[in-house]
């Protein structure tokens, strides 16, 4: 549970990818490359997200990036369950009730976990059974 992960980018490849320069990732373990190169990019269509490993390139529109977040992070350690939507809404209640009626900041940091938990959870396949 304790376990610590590491951050997916630093903070100078965020920085490329905010700014809209080609983001190029070196990570080991890759068979066909040595790095992959990432960028965001406009077209006529709109928005797409560019991923290559220098020898081929996939590009993904931004309607298809929702699910492959889901794809990419489902099973991974790195991945969400619904054992962790079932512990925010948990923690987000308690919160609730502890500040109820209060409004102002505590109401706005009760929407924004409750935000967090329905984005967490559209990345989650169907609860089983």
């Amino acid at each position: 549970m304790g376990e610590e992960i590491s951050a997916a980018l630093t903070p100078d490849e965020w920085e490329d990818f905010r700014t809209g320069d080609p983001l190029a990732v070196k990570r080991g373990g890759m068979e066909r490359g040595s790095y992959v190169l990432a960028r965001r990019v406009s077209d006529a269509v709109g928005e797409l997200f560019e991923i290559s490993d220098g020898f081929d390139t996939i590009a993904v529109p931004q309607p298809a990036a929702h699910a492959l977040a889901a794809l990419a992070l489902h099973g991974q350690p790195i991945g969400f369950t619904w054992a962790d939507v079932d512990a925010v809404e948990e923690v987000t209640s308690v919160y609730a009730s502890e500040y109820e009626g209060f409004g102002g900041e505590h109401q706005l940091t009760w929407e924004r976990a409750r935000s967090a938990v329905r984005r967490i959870a559209a990345l989650l396949p169907p609860r089983d059974g």
